[in-house]
C-alpha cells in the first residue's frame, strides 16, 4: 500500500479530530478495504468481457428497462453538463451511462464504462458498493474514496429497492449522479434519491400489475410494448403459462415471438397483434409446441406519453375454463348428492350402495329403469361423490334433440362449418363436460350414425368439432341412462352392441316406485316440505285415506308422477290437509282431457288378512297368497304390506307353500 495513503488512513483512525469529519460508514469501509488488501494506488474497477456483460444485462433487464424510461428523460434536464446519470445492477456493475458528450469523455478517462464493477473488495470505498451494502442513499466525494483513481470523482448514489413487506426486500441495483469533484454539491444526493424513487415507483407498479393480473383467476395476461416496432413483453402473469401449457419462464422484455410461434398456424393471432386490432372474447386456435389449444382472446390498447410506451394488453382465457363457467351458470351442474336422496327400502338402499361404489371408479355407467324413477338424480349423486365433483356435469337428453342437430350439440362446430354457423364456432356438450361428467339420458333413442361417432370418441378419447381438423383431447366420464330394453334393440339392429358394452361397464337397475312402497310416504313428505318452502306456503299434511291410496297406487309415472301430483295439488288448493277428494279431482282433470266419460276411481283395498281354514288345512292361505302376489304384480314388499305381515313372514309362508 502507498505509504502516504497508508499514513493518511492511520492518521484518520487515530486522530479523533480528523475522524469525526469522516462519516462512520466511510471510515468502516476504509478499514474493510485495508483488511482486504486493496491497493489504493493501483486498484481500478474490474470489467466484464462483452459476452459476460450481456449475461449481466439479461439478469438485470428488469431495472435496466424500467430505469431507462426515467433516466433517458432525466439526464436531459441536468443543469451541469459535466454531471451524468449512471445505472448499476445489484452487484455494483455499471449498466449504462447517461449524459453529454463531455461527460462521456470524462467518464471514460476515469474508468467509468459499461461492464465495470465498483466492488468494495476490488476498488475499496465508493458510494455504489456502500449504498448497496447498507441499502440506503450515500455520497462519497473526492478523498473519501479509498482508491487513487476515484480521488477526483464526486458520486451520489441511491439504491432501487422494492420492499414487498417487512420480511421481503428485493434489491435491483441503483442510480448515481457522478461527475468531477469540482461539481460537488450535497443537494445532488436528494436529487439521486428522487430519481431512484421514480424508478422504484415504476417497478412497484409493474410488479403489482403482474400480481394483480395473476389474481384474476383463469386469465392469462400479457402487456406488450410496440413503440419500437417490436412486441416487447412488459408484464405477464403466471396464469398465462398454465393456459399455454408451457413451463413458467422469465419473459420480461423478450419479444412475444419467444412464446407464441409466428408461424402460419398462428396467423389469426399475429394478424390481431401486428395490426393492433381490438377484439373482445374472440375464440382462436393457437399452436404451442405443436399442441393445439382453443383460447378466448381480448385486446386493449394502452399509451403512456411520459415514457413513450405504446402497446397492447392481451387477455387470454382457456375455453376449458370458460366452458366450466358456462356450465356452472346455466344450470348444467349436479345438485343432488347421496345425502339428499330420500329412501329406506332395502332394494333401493342396495342400489344406492352400488352407485356410491361406482362413483369412485372411472368406468362408464349405464342406469336402467322406467321413466320417472330418478335416473338423473342418481347420476348427479354419482358425480358429486366422484373425484370429478368440482368439474362440470353436463346433462343431455338424446331423445329431445333433432336428428340433424344432434352431432353439433354433442361436438360443436368450427367457424364457417356450414351456412349460418356462428362466428368463432360453437362449443359442444362434450367439450363443455371435459374433465367432468356427461349424462346421456335416453341413450336408447340415439341415432345409429351418432352411435358410431360416440363409440369412436370413447375409444380414441378425443373428438373434432364439426368442420374442423383439430383434435381435442377428451377426459370425460359417461353416465348413460335408458328406460328401453337395449338388448332387444340390439337384436333389432337399432342399437350397437359394441357401444352397449362400452357404456354398460357398470350397470345399475333402479327399481320403480311401486317396488319401494316403504319410500312412498317419505318421498311425499319430502316433496311437500320442499314445494311449500318454495311457494311460501304453510306445511300441509296428507289425510289417512291419501296415505293409504299412495301406498296402494301403482304409480306408472314413478317418483316424477308423485312429485307432479303434489306440486299440482299444492299450487291450486289452500287446504291444510290434502284429502282423497282433491287427489281424485286432480286425476279426473287428466282423464277428461282424453275421455270425458271416464273418472278416476281409487283402487279399493281388499282384506289385509290371510284367509286361513285351520280345520281343512292351508289351501285357503295358499290361494290368498297367490291372489295377493297377482294383485301386487309379484312385488314382495307391496304384497307383505297388502297382507299386513312383515317381509320375513311373507317369505316364510311362500316357502311353506312352495311359492318361491
Amino acid at each position: 500500500m502507498n505509504n502516504t495513503l497508508y499514513s493518511r488512513w492511520i492518521q484518520l483512525h487515530n486522530d479523533s479530530n480528523l475522524r469525526k469529519n469522516l462519516p462512520d460508514k466511510i471510515s468502516d469501509s476504509w478499514y474493510e478495504s485495508f483488511k482486504a488488501n486493496v491497493d489504493p494506488t493501483k486498484s481500478v474497477p474490474f470489467m466484464y468481457s462483452k459476452k459476460d456483460f450481456e449475461k449481466v444485462k439479461e439478469k438485470s433487464k428488469s431495472i435496466y428497462i424500467h430505469a431507462n424510461y426515467v433516466l433517458e428523460r432525466m439526464y436531459k434536464c441536468m443543469p451541469q453538463s459535466n454531471l451524468g446519470l449512471v445505472l448499476f445492477d445489484k452487484n455494483a456493475c455499471l449498466l449504462k451511462l447517461y449524459g453529454s458528450d463531455s461527460f462521456m469523455t470524462w467518464a471514460k478517462e476515469n474508468y467509468l464504462a459499461k461492464g465495470v464493477v465498483l466492488s468494495e473488495s476490488v476498488v475499496g470505498t465508493n458510494a455504489v458498493s456502500l449504498g448497496l451494502r447498507h441499502r440506503q442513499a450515500i455520497s462519497v466525494v473526492g478523498e473519501e474514496h479509498f482508491s487513487k483513481f476515484a480521488i477526483e470523482i464526486a458520486s451520489y448514489f441511491s439504491p432501487v429497492i422494492l420492499e414487498l413487506d417487512k420480511n421481503e426486500m428485493i434489491v435491483y441495483g441503483g442510480v448515481a449522479i457522478i461527475g468531477p469533484v469540482s461539481e460537488k454539491d450535497s443537494n445532488l444526493l436528494v436529487t439521486a434519491i428522487a430519481i431512484s424513487r421514480e424508478i422504484n415507483l415504476q417497478m412497484f407498479w409493474f410488479n403489482n400489475l403482474t400480481t394483480l393480473t395473476s389474481a384474476i383467476n383463469g386469465y392469462g395476461i400479457i402487456g406488450v410494448d410496440q413503440s419500437s416496432g417490436k412486441n416487447h413483453v412488459l408484464f405477464s402473469n403466471k396464469n398465462l403459462f398454465d393456459i399455454l401449457s408451457i413451463p413458467p419462464v422469465n419473459i420480461y422484455y423478450n419479444t412475444l415471438e419467444k412464446i407464441i410461434d409466428p408461424s402460419p398456424k398462428n396467423k389469426k393471432f399475429w394478424k390481431i397483434i401486428n395490426n393492433s386490432e381490438i377484439v373482445t372474447d374472440m375464440t382462436i386456435n393457437l399452436s404451442i409446441n405443436n399442441h393445439q389449444i382453443y383460447v378466448s382472446m381480448s385486446t386493449t390498447p394502452f399509451f403512456e406519453q411520459k415514457f413513450h410506451i405504446k402497446g397492447l394488453s392481451i387477455h387470454l382465457n382457456s375455453t376449458e375454463r370458460l366452458n366450466n363457467l358456462i356450465s356452472n351458470h346455466t344450470g348444467n351442474n349436479a345438485r343432488f348428492t347421496f345425502a339428499t336422496i330420500v329412501g329406506q327400502s332395502e332394494n333401493y338402499l342396495e342400489i344406492l350402495n352400488h352407485a356410491k361404489a361406482a362413483a369412485f371408479s372411472s368406468s362408464n355407467i349405464l342406469l336402467l329403469g322406467e321413466s320417472g324413477v330418478g335416473k338423473d338424480v342418481i347420476a348427479q349423486a354419482i358425480h358429486n361423490e366422484s373425484p370429478r365433483r368440482n368439474k362440470p356435469f353436463i346433462a343431455i337428453n338424446c331423445a329431445a334433440l333433432p336428428k340433424d342437430l344432434i352431432s353439433t350439440e354433442f361436438f360443436g362446430y368450427a367457424e364457417g362449418a356450414f351456412t349460418g354457423s356462428k362466428k368463432g364456432g360453437n362449443v359442444g356438450k362434450f367439450e363443455l363436460a371435459n374433465h367432468g361428467t356427461i349424462f346421456l339420458d335416453e341413450i336408447g333413442d340415439m341415432p345409429l350414425d351418432l352411435q358410431a361417432t360416440l363409440l369412436r370418441v370413447i375409444e380414441q378419447k378425443s373428438f373434432m368439432r364439426i368442420g374442423s381438423n383439430i383434435s381435442t383431447k377428451l377426459d370425460v366420464r359417461i353416465i348413460a341412462a335408458t328406460n328401453k330394453n337395449l338388448m332387444e334393440k340390439i337384436k333389432q339392429k337399432e342399437f350397437r352392441e359394441d357401444l352397449f358394452y362400452r357404456l354398460a361397464i357398470i350397470r345399475i337397475n333402479i327399481p320403480p316406485l311401486r317396488e319401494r312402497t316403504e319410500d312412498i310416504l317419505l318421498l311425499a313428505d319430502n316433496f311437500i316440505h320442499l314445494i311449500c318452502e318454495r311457494i311460501n306456503k304453510a306445511p300441509v299434511k296428507l289425510s289417512p285415506e291419501v296415505k293409504d291410496f299412495f301406498i296402494n297406487y301403482n304409480w306408472p309415472g314413478n317418483v316424477r308422477e308423485l312429485q307432479n301430483l303434489l306440486e299440482g295439488t299444492l299450487q291450486i288448493y289452500n287446504d291444510k290437509t290434502i284429502t282423497l277428494h282433491r287427489i281424485q279431482h286432480y286425476f279426473d282433470t287428466a282423464f277428461q282431457l282424453y275421455d270425458p266419460s271416464k273418472t278416476f276411481v281409487p283402487p279399493e283395498r281388499t282384506s289385509n288378512t290371510l284367509a286361513v281354514n285351520r280345520d281343512t288345512g292351508t289351501s285357503d292361505e295358499k290361494e290368498a297368497l297367490i291372489n295377493a302376489l297377482n294383485l301386487n304384480k309379484y312385488n314382495k314388499t307391496r304384497t307383505a304390506k297388502y297382507l299386513g305381515i312383515s317381509r320375513r313372514t311373507l317369505y316364510r309362508k311362500l316357502n311353506e307353500h312352495d311359492l318361491l
